[in-house]
């Protein structure tokens, strides 16, 4: 899957609010306060509501730029890459890829039948999320 999207907000807001959503989910999980230098190559176990667990992994980090992460789970592997490009003082484009990779023939399958079905809802979500981002950043101005 992949998104691009054009947010009124600078590159550096939307990356912060990437980053404080990180930083969050692994104080969430695992209790530990960890500083964003420390975030390239951190791996952190995850458990999710429906109780399915996952090793996410971040791969790469730039500052205002990229941020990259991998999801591990028992049957499929999640690779997650934001790219940022700054168009002006207070826009950016945001590019989204998400690549999966399933184990076995017929969650092979049954992923390519559920990304056909629901893929255009999680880019949905998406849009909605970097929308979202954005009206903070002009809350925050006023």
């Amino acid at each position: 899957m992949r998104l691009s999207k054009t947010v009124d907000a600078p590159a550096s807001f939307i990356f912060d609010k990437l980053v404080e959503s990180s930083l969050y989910d692994i104080k969430q999980q695992t209790g530990e306060s960890i500083h964003f230098e420390a975030l390239k190559g951190y791996t952190y176990h995850k458990t999710f509501q429906n109780k399915q667990k996952a090793e996410i992994t971040i791969t790469e980090v730039v500052k205002n730029e990229t941020y990259e992460f991998i999801t591990v789970m028992m049957l499929r592997e999640y690779k997650t890459r934001y790219q940022l490009k700054a168009l002006g003082e207070n826009s950016c484009e945001i590019i989204c890829e998400e690549k999966q990779v399933s184990h076995g023939v017929l969650q092979r399958y049954n992923d390519m039948i559920m990304e056909i079905l629901i893929g255009w809802q999680k880019k949905k979500q998406m849009r909605y999320m970097f929308d979202g981002m954005a009206k903070v950043y002009h809350e925050s101005k006023i």
